[in-house]
This record gives structure tokens, C-alpha cells and sequence, in this order.
């Protein structure tokens, strides 16, 4: 007879999610420093070449392992701002991109719960 239990369902498999969220929520906090340092670069019209490839590879992250931590909020905005990232939009375009994922930055970091 097969087993249907679904093996998301065990406790096993909750308590290592939960501890790998709060490892990735300890490394969302210093990927909101970077995206503040972006946004700042970005107001002040003093944004480099190089601020802007960090920046690509760091939304780039958060694209890929927000929903897989149960943020689909920082995916969903991520991947709306690599999208114009990748597209060369000017800085004051960004600007508004980077704060809605910093909005979402911040509603997981207070939650500690997936949305």
C-alpha cells in the first residue's frame, strides 16, 4: 500500500524550514542594507557601474529564494525590479521598484512568517 502522507507534513520537515528561514531572514537584513545603499546611489544620482551590477546579482537572489522561503512578495517585486535592471532603466525609474522591495523587505522581517 502507498504512503500518500505528504512529506512537507512532518515536523521533521517544518522544523528545518523554520530554522532556514531565520537563516534567510538574518541574510535578508544585510541585503536591505544594500538595496538602501542602491536606492540612496539612486536619489542622489550618484550610482556607479559597479553599485549597479551588485545590484543586479542581489535582487537576482532575492528573485530566486523569496518564494522558495514562503515570500512570494520579495520574488514577486524582485523580480519586477531585475526585469528593469537587466532592461538598463535610469535611476529614477528604479527608485520605486526598490522600494516596494524594501517594503517587502521589511513586512517578512516583521511577519517571520512566509505571506
Amino acid at each position: 500500500m502507498k504512503n500518500n502522507k505528504n512529506p512537507t507534513d512532518s515536523p521533521a520537515f517544518i522544523k528545518t524550514m523554520n530554522a532556514l528561514r531565520r537563516k534567510y531572514l538574518i541574510h535578508l537584513k544585510e541585503r536591505v542594507v544594500v538595496l538602501r545603499e542602491f536606492l540612496e546611489s539612486c536619489e542622489s544620482g550618484k550610482f556607479t557601474l559597479e553599485k549597479y551590477e551588485v545590484m543586479v546579482m542581489e535582487v537576482h537572489k532575492l528573485n530566486g529564494s523569496g518564494a522558495i522561503y514562503g515570500y512570494k512578495k520579495i520574488s514577486e517585486t524582485a523580480c519586477i525590479l531585475e526585469d528593469a535592471l537587466l532592461e538598463k532603466a535610469k535611476p529614477e525609474t528604479l527608485i520605486t521598484m526598490i522600494r516596494n522591495l524594501l517594503d517587502a523587505c521589511a513586512q517578512a522581517l516583521s511577519n517571520k512568517e512566509g505571506d
